[in-house]
């Protein structure tokens, strides 16, 4: 940093970044639904008991009533690094399964996938959800 001094402005004359290698995911995107927020709080007590199976895996996920069909919907992005799409798929099996058991309807948007992390940094600028989303921290 140069110039200013008493706190009054500076200029950055040099930056240093630290870079990372860039890895493969799996990814999906799950639409659960139930018709009554008994059932959809059955769904989020499976997924709290389901989501440290996952190793490292990371989730992005929200609930909303949607407002054509009145059903609650928990919609999940899950990202897999380093997992090879049986793998992931495997590990997602046992939480979907129990949230059809306990009722829900589970419908893939996205089935899983494999792709470059930096196009799982991008997927939502390529479709017609919008754009802007940081799904990858």
């Amino acid at each position: 940093m140069r110039g200013g001094g008493a706190g009054s402005w500076g200029v950055v004359t040099s930056a240093t970044f630290k870079t990372f290698p860039t890895f493969d995911v799996s990814f999906s995107l799950v639409l659960i639904s139930t018709s009554n927020a008994q059932t959809m709080g059955e769904v989020a007590t499976l997924h709290a008991k389901h989501m440290f199976d996952w190793g490292d895996a990371g989730q992005y996920y929200w609930v909303q009533t949607n407002s054509t069909s009145g059903l609650l919907t928990m919609t999940t992005s899950t990202f897999f690094p380093r997992a090879s799409v049986d793998d992931a798929q495997k590990a997602m099996d046992p939480w979907l399964d129990a949230c059809v058991a306990a009722g829900a309807t589970v419908t893939p948007a996205v089935e899983m996938t494999k792709m470059s992390i930096n196009d799982a940094l991008t997927i939502q600028d390529d479709n017609t959800y919008g754009t802007g989303f940081d799904w990858v921290l």
